[in-house]
């Protein structure tokens, strides 16, 4: 049960609290601002305001509990503007059934509310020492906004808030610690919310949105936001001008609307920057548009219900993983293009994607490591990295399986030395297209691939001078193989054992391996016909030893003849349509 700090006899209300108790009994505000508005801000003046503006905390305890019957409140409830509190304003346990507005208010002690049960309290651009309300119950709205300040930490540990808690434009000096908060509606910190430590709120529940818009969360080195595993029935807003210095961890959250982290920015170099690790969110995911993270951006193993939009997003942990989501679902498209920048390794391993993965136009950097792992990805859609598509580390699909096609046109993949681009042993339902202006600096590698349509490489530059520039050895290829009309390799083009379902075109294809095998297709199988016409040049051997070829070979003269640039060796092979020289 609650107990007032002293006996109602005991205390004699002086000329402010006569005020107050008159104010409330009539349903009035109780305003002690002076007419000079420049005394009026509590942070600057308040500690000096005089015993005009002075209230005993135990006055308004005892009103605020109705102990004493001579006090009566009015259902409009204690409404106090411009005051100072002198000593503990102390409702722990008690039952206050009418609202409660401390407005402009110096509050030099903090003010206690653990276990107590309140209609609504207010705070709005009050200076506090802090906030005890562990376990408080409040029946509708919490408010502690508009330049709102609280110099010790703020406790709203377990509490049970039915309406809103609305932390606008307020001030938290030392964070605010609201494990296992359930919130019946908003929660609201944000539009020049500042936390100075941790704002900790692990499992949570907020029936509506969290918006952090415009908010700011300071916890170098450290968690600046945590809202692990907690529920959110609405949207988790954390862009438009929120920025957290420190990790903002979201790890095994629920999030039932949009996570939209849209022109939002965080800041843990070398650390996680957004750990979502088994998150679960029902709609999009927004991390574009102006949105920057440095340090690592985490969501592997999340269970996103739609979209993936990451374009004109910058992602930035140089060396180590900037964006990572393997073995996570994303139940839509994965948008990591038009300007999308990392710098790091982008991650989604294992994953499965229900619609397409399209990075064109992105900018993937992690020279020397993986610009993009996405080994054992499922894609019921295409893959895209085409147009403006650039990396600088090696491109991993191995074992990928992706139900429509991988379409590289005008893409450069950089990895001199290494893998530039390796799609080993993955399944792809439709065509591998690497044309229209695709360049590679180091090996690309689609051995044992099954590929449905085409694999499509004209006016394409493959570039791994000294090794192989293209290896397909073993690939499976339903449609043609189109190496010409502007193919260039410098590197040994290898297709050993590869099977083709319609022709094997290399006309006007440039082969340039000297001193070694420039084409090597021993043991293909071509269903069709085999073409090395019409401009295709070698410098090389050109190998399709122990070959099956259903159609015809066309060939240039001189490639049959060892005083060219190239050796044309067909040991073994069987020709159905025979050799047509030209």
């Amino acid at each position: 049960m609650y107990r007032s700090p002293r006996m109602a006899h005991d205390l004699i209300p002086g000329p402010a609290e006569l005020l107050l108790i008159e104010s409330v009994a009539k349903g009035a505000t109780a305003d002690y601002r002076s007419a000079d508005a420049a005394r009026n801000d509590p942070r600057d003046a308040g500690a000096n305001w005089d015993e005009r503006r002075t209230l005993s905390g135990a006055i308004i305890s005892t009103l605020a509990a109705g102990t004493n019957p001579d006090w009566p409140v009015h259902a409009s409830g204690i409404r106090i503007v411009g005051a100072r509190i002198s000593d503990d304003l102390d409702l722990s346990g008690a039952e206050v059934v009418h609202p409660l507005m401390f407005e402009g208010c110096h509050v030099e002690c903090p003010i206690k509310l653990t276990g107590a049960k309140i209609n609504s309290i207010r705070l709005t651009g009050s200076d506090v020492a802090g906030v005890e309300a562990r376990s408080l119950e409040a029946q509708s709205d919490v408010l502690l906004d508009g330049a709102f300040v609280a110099r010790g930490v703020v406790h709203l540990a377990s509490a049970h808030i039915g309406g809103d808690l609305m932390c606008l434009g307020g001030t938290f000096a030392n964070g605010l610690e609201a494990q296992g908060i359930r919130i019946g509606r908003n929660l609201h910190l944000s539009d020049g919310f500042h936390a100075k430590g941790a704002a900790i709120l692990s499992n949570a529940t907020i029936g509506g949105d969290v918006s952090c818009i415009g908010g700011t969360f300071e916890s170098p080195g450290a968690a600046a936001l945590k809202l692990d595993s907690s529920a959110i029935g609405g949207h988790l807003l954390l862009g438009n001008g929120f920025k957290a210095f420190g990790e903002v961890s979201l790890v095994r959250a629920r999030v039932g609307g949009l996570l939209c982290c849209t022109h939002g920015a965080i800041e843990n170099p070398g650390s996680p920057a957004l750990s979502a690790e088994e998150i679960f969110v029902g709609g999009h995911v927004l991390l574009n548009n102006g949105f920057k993270a440095a340090g690592e951006v985490s969501l592997a193993r999340a269970d996103l219900g739609s979209l993936l939009y990451c374009s004109h997003g910058t992602f930035s942990n140089p060396g180590r993983a900037a964006l990572s989501a393997e073995d996570a679902r994303i139940r839509g498209n994965v948008f990591i293009g038009d300007w999308f920048c990392a710098k790091g390794a982008v991650v989604f391993a294992n994953s499965t994607i229900e619609g397409d993965l399209n990075c064109v136009g992105g900018i993937f950097e992690n020279p020397g490591g993986d610009a993009l792992d996405a080994n054992g990805l499922s894609v019921a859609g295409s893959i895209r990295m085409h147009t403006r598509f650039l990396a600088r580390g090696a491109v991993r699909l191995h074992g990928a399986r992706i139900a429509g096609a991988i379409v590289c046109s005008g893409g450069t993949f950089e990895n001199a030395g290494g893998a530039a681009l390796c799609a080993e042993d993955a399944r792809v339902g439709r065509g591998i297209i690497l044309s229209g202006g695709f360049r590679s600096a180091g090996e690309v590698r689609i051995a044992r691939a099954g590929i449905g349509s085409d694999l499509c490489c004209t006016d394409a530059t493959f570039e791994n001078p000294g090794g192989v520039a293209l290896c397909g050895n073993a690939v499976t290829v339903g449609g043609n193989i189109l190496l010409g009309d502007g193919f260039a390799a410098k590197g040994e083009v290898a297709l050993i054992g590869a099977s083709v379902a319609r022709n094997f075109d290399c006309s006007a294809g440039s082969f340039e391996n000297a001193g070694g095998d420039a084409l090597s297709a021993d043991g293909m199988t071509v269903a069709g016909d085999v073409l090395l016409c019409e401009r295709f040049q070698a410098q090389g051997d050109v190998r399709i030893a122990n070959a099956k070829i259903g159609g015809r070979l066309e060939c240039a003269r001189d490639i049959l003849a060892k005083g060219g640039g190239a050796v044309l060796l067909l040991d073994g092979a069987e020709i159905a349509g025979g050799v047509r020289q030209r």
